[in-house]
């Protein structure tokens, strides 16, 4: 849109400028004419990289060889209006001096060339402020796409973070709970154990002793195991990253 416009512009400002140079061209004198394709050479130069070292001393140049030839400052306008627009006004300076010989010109010539210089200002300006919203719109954008892409990482960040520390709360409180069963369990055991103990002295008929006895071995078996479970448990534990 932004070129669109800047080539809509540029044509306005080079129709009046080649009326304003029909009337100067013969057939013995073809400098109107070199003057007018050596101008729109250095403005396609001047858009396409305004921003270049090449397109500033193109127009630097140009404005310094009105200076010197009068006759070409007719054409002067359209690249004052690429000036404006790529921020390179200051080089127009070199110009004024051709601003002398302007009453060798023709009276048609010099209200066309006294309309286009405020027209091409005005207009350079105008697609200057634009495509310099177009650039702070872009960026923006970019900036509010990078952002974007930061807070979804942050959240999956604390999403994983959340889960983490979920599935470490519940493996904690199920450790809890284990121990505690443990606990109880390892009591229970240790109470049927002395009641055991207790019984096998008390026992004195022999069949009976003998169950009291393969009793208390198989609590005292059931016992180790609970212990050496509950130790296993906690050296995995131990070890555990979420633990």
């Amino acid at each position: 849109i932004v070129f669109l416009s800047a080539f809509l512009e540029k044509s306005i400002v080079f129709g009046m400028i080649l009326i304003s140079v029909a009337s100067t061209i013969d057939t013995i004198h073809p400098l109107p004419v070199i003057s007018l394709l050596l101008a729109l050479t250095i403005s396609a130069l001047a858009q396409a990289f305004p921003k270049n070292w090449l397109s500033s001393v193109c127009l630097g140049g140009y404005f310094l060889l009105c200076s010197c030839y009068p006759p070409i400052l007719l054409t002067m306008p359209l690249l004052l209006y690429d000036a404006i627009r790529a921020k390179k006004w200051y080089l127009s300076i070199f110009a004024v001096g051709a601003l002398l010989h302007i009453a060798t010109f023709s009276v048609l010539q010099i209200c066309l060339f006294c309309g286009l210089i405020p027209l091409s200002i005005l207009l350079g300006w105008r697609t200057q402020q634009w495509e310099t919203w177009v650039q702070t719109a872009h960026q923006q954008h970019d900036h509010a796409s990078e952002l974007q892409q930061k807070l979804t990482q942050r959240n999956r960040q604390l999403q994983t973070a959340q889960n983490d520390a979920v599935r470490m709360a519940t493996l904690q409180e199920r450790n809890r709970i284990a121990r505690e069963i443990h606990d109880n369990v390892g009591h229970m055991l240790t109470r049927a154990l002395l009641q055991t103990g207790a019984l096998a002295v008390c026992v004195k008929e022999e069949p009976l002793k003998a169950s009291v006895a393969a009793l208390q071995e198989t609590l005292d078996s059931a016992m180790t195991r609970s212990e050496e479970r509950r130790v296993g448990k906690e050296c995995r534990s131990r070890w555990s990253p979420y633990h």
